[in-house]
């Protein structure tokens, strides 16, 4: 499928997906308007629940037309070299996350686990996390193949919670300032190394329990030129990503990496805004799949639309 194409269907069944059952036939007759075939793939993905990356991210990669590689699951108790795993954290679109034990150290780690069809993200992930040396970035401790070809990433193990989560708990007195704080002094320490995150997003931020905050996931993570006086070697690009590729989650996405454009370090910010949104309001500045859907036509600066859905 050409991947545009697929790129309009997948941002289509996220919204899709977000609308209540009895308003979804409304809502594809809006977006759809007269591609019927559009609609049948739509609907075709809502039937069967979506693909695996796309409910467990629902993140739009560049790397279309992919097949998912069978699934690397490890068990309690099985090694990966010296690391012991205890048992599964989470899981996501790039691969899963287990809770494991260093057996040289008796430390506790997090071991990420890549899916085969991503590999070349798992190895920017650490490349870009072995870049930055800073309390408030998760720490990178080690990194490996797998016999089956995919890659093992060793981290810090955070114990605490994900932002969404502290969302959900948190009361709404608490504005959460002292989060963003830390939020904001991860984004400066990788942006004066010349890394963009562009997935900045509540999951992607782990609070611990002592109220410590540390930033995740730097799978589509970028390098940019940086200021005059840095290191020359910080300015080279990864070789991942290529203009005009979506790359984000859409809900935190900026308006230029909604439009395949060039990132540099404000699409960080623009997330962050929504985020200290979410933090004083307990809500996302703009809902997004309840109000606002993408707009399957595109006006003459081949730049999507968006189209307001009246509340009932």
């Amino acid at each position: 499928m050409d991947p545009e194409r697929w790129q309009q269907i997948e941002q289509l069944y996220l919204a899709a997906r977000q609308q209540e059952p009895e308003q979804r036939n409304h809502f594809l007759a809006e977006a759809c308007h007269s591609d019927a075939e559009l609609r049948r793939e739509v609907e075709s993905l809502l039937a069967s629940g979506g693909s695996a990356e796309l409910l467990a991210a629902e993140t739009a990669w560049d790397e279309p037309g992919h097949t998912a590689a069978p699934a690397t699951v490890l068990t309690p108790g099985a090694r990966l070299g010296p690391y012991q795993i205890l048992g599964p954290l989470g899981e996501g679109g790039m691969g899963k996350v287990y809770r494991g034990l260093d057996t040289r150290l008796g430390r506790a780690v997090a071991i990420k686990i890549s899916a085969q069809q991503f590999s070349k993200r798992f190895e920017q992930e650490a490349r870009s996390i072995s870049a930055l040396n800073h309390p408030h970035i998760c720490t990178l401790y080690d990194v490996g193949a797998m016999p089956s070809g995919s890659g093992y990433m060793v981290t810090e193990l955070v114990e605490g919670e994900t932002l969404r989560d502290w969302l959900k708990r948190a009361p709404s007195s608490d504005p959460g300032l002292e989060i963003a704080r830390q939020v904001l002094e991860a984004l400066r320490a990788a942006h004066a190394a010349g890394i963009v995150h562009r997935d900045l997003k509540p999951q992607n931020i782990m609070v611990r329990f002592d109220g410590y905050v540390k930033v995740l996931d730097f799978g589509l993570a970028k390098r940019i030129p940086v200021p005059r006086g840095l290191p020359a070697e910080s300015t080279a690009s990864l070789g991942i990503s290529l203009p005009g590729q979506i790359l984000g989650t859409i809900a935190y996405m900026s308006p230029e990496q909604i439009h395949g454009q060039e990132v540099d370090q404000r699409s960080d910010l623009f997330a962050l805004g929504i985020i200290l949104h979410e933090l004083l309001t307990r809500q996302h500045p703009w809902p997004v799949p309840r109000r606002w859907i993408p707009c399957t036509r595109f006006s003459t600066m081949n730049r999507p639309r968006f189209t307001p859905i009246p509340e009932e």
